[in-house]
């Protein structure tokens, strides 16, 4: 979608000859980093959001970071690390 409008967008511009430029691919939009685990590389990246009101301080300085998988490879490590984890807590609240 947001390729969609860079296209329009440049449409509007006209023909102003050769671009000095490749056209957009969308690649760089984010950042990702790397997590070494037991299960091996991670790739993720963040999304942060902040929230605000104007008449509730402490709501205005909220802000939620949130980490995900930044492809399916990932995310099928971080699911089988979250179950292990999860088997983990339960032995132990069993003790």
């Amino acid at each position: 979608m947001l390729l969609d409008l860079i296209a329009e967008m440049e449409q509007y511009l006209g023909d102003r000859g050769e671009p000095d430029h490749a056209p957009w691919s969308g690649d760089g939009v984010t950042a990702t980093f790397g997590l070494r685990t037991s299960s091996g590389l991670v790739q993720r990246f963040t999304v942060i959001a902040t929230l605000g009101a104007p008449l509730e301080v402490n709501a205005a300085s909220l802000a939620i970071e949130t980490f995900l998988p930044a492809d399916p490879d990932s995310a099928t490590k971080l699911s089988q690390l979250a179950t292990a984890a999860s088997g983990a807590a339960e032995a132990r609240a069993c003790f």
